[in-house]
């Protein structure tokens, strides 16, 4: 069966069969997204899938990529990314590389090209210890999630990780799936390019009676994007608690990013 896609309101929204039984969103904006600097009411985009999908998922797959102004690029250690569905959330980036030693963070270009997979072999908070970044394009592969539900201003690589991928096994493809992004320490710019979901549903949706067409007619088309409008002051993470307002300055670290 062919791809399908379709553009609504700037954005792409693709559902793509990959197999009789995984499913595919992407999220794709016309044009990058500016991810406010040193803001940790930071960016929301939303996908959200009708309540007729009820079946529920597993074996969640979050692809990310995200790139530094061309103006001003990004940090990787400022990065801090959420994924929350149906009440239940996974903490995908905070602020990787910071530790004890390290409190901004890896000084890299907040590039990512990263597939984030629970099965993956390497913890992403800790990725130089494995791999290093490409000048040309950044952090690419797959890795596991930060998992870590510590405070951006604390989290350290020695903290537990309980907020991964299969905190969201078992949960209904239908509803809001919401990806939270936040630079928390100012210096540098970083834009999300687009996210994706992959999951595998059980049992499969409406079986083979229902093609991709149908699914597109059907899937939610996202429903806002929240850019330079705020959120509240202090937002509200669940498990992770309230975002203080003194997130610092990572050019207290470190000098430009050039």
């Amino acid at each position: 069966m062919k791809n399908q896609m379709k553009a609504i309101g700037g954005l792409l929204f693709l559902i793509l069969t990959t197999s009789a039984r995984s499913q595919v969103l992407i999220y794709s904006p016309s044009n990058p997204l500016t991810i406010p600097d040193a803001d940790p009411n930071g960016l929301q985009t939303t996908m959200t899938v009708p309540a007729s999908y009820s079946a529920p998922v597993s074996n969640v797959k979050v692809t990310l990529n995200l790139q530094g102004s061309a103006q001003d690029c990004g940090f990787a250690g400022d990065l801090y990314v959420a994924l929350y569905h149906q009440g239940r959330a996974v903490v995908l980036l905070n602020r990787p590389g910071r530790d004890l030693l390290n409190p901004a963070g890896y000084d890299d270009t907040g590039d990512f090209h990263i597939t984030l997979s629970d099965s993956a072999a390497h913890d992403v908070h800790r990725y130089q210890d494995f791999s290093s970044l490409a000048p040309s394009i950044g952090l690419t592969g797959q890795w596991q999630p930060d998992g870590r539900t510590a405070n951006f201003n604390a989290v350290v690589s020695s903290d537990p990780r309980s907020a991964m991928l299969d905190q969201l096994n078992g949960t209904e493809a239908r509803g809001q799936w919401v990806m939270f992004f936040a630079d928390v320490s100012g210096g540098g710019v970083t834009e999300l390019a687009s996210w994706s979901i992959q999951f595998t549903v059980v049992p499969e949706i409406h079986g083979s009676t229902i093609g991709v067409a149908t699914m597109l007619g059907l899937w939610a088309i996202g429903r806002r994007i929240v850019r330079a409008s705020k959120l509240p002051q202090k937002r509200n993470l669940g498990v992770f608690g309230s975002i203080p307002e003194d997130v610092g300055d990572r050019k207290s670290f470190l000098g430009n990013c050039s």
